[in-house]
């Protein structure tokens, strides 16, 4: 059994012959040519930087200005599922906070904030 690479050296007209100088050069220059020609030009390389700088700026003023929007006290509840984070009732100390959360089902959860929070629990 005879693997691909023998197969292509004995089919292979040109393996053992040599190539006149101006045949050589003939093929030289053609094979330039054809490969500067398929070079990409640096304006390519330019717009692609330009639109992917461009996007990557937009995205960064998105999220800033996301970020920036305002307090999620103020914010509406979303469509799907209700959540809020709103002030404990009058009995807790203004600083702990709640955050209610129901979903379309009738699902209701309430989480507490304590900021006093500390745990006591040691590492072994």
């Amino acid at each position: 059994m005879t693997d691909w690479r023998n197969r292509l050296r004995d089919a292979d007209r040109a393996l053992d012959r040599e190539l006149k100088p101006e045949a050589a050069q003939r093929l030289r220059r053609s094979l330039l040519a054809s490969a500067s020609s398929l070079a990409p030009s640096p304006w390519m390389w330019s717009r692609a930087f330009a639109a992917t700088a461009a996007a990557l700026t937009l995205v960064c003023a998105g999220l800033l200005a996301a970020l920036q929007g305002g307090d999620l006290r103020d914010a509406p509840p979303a469509d799907a599922t209700k959540a809020a984070l709103v002030p404990a009732q009058d009995d807790a100390p203004p600083e702990r906070q709640q955050l209610h959360f129901s979903t379309p089902g009738g699902t209701r959860i309430i989480w507490v904030f304590d900021p006093g929070f500390e745990v006591k629990g040691t590492l072994p």
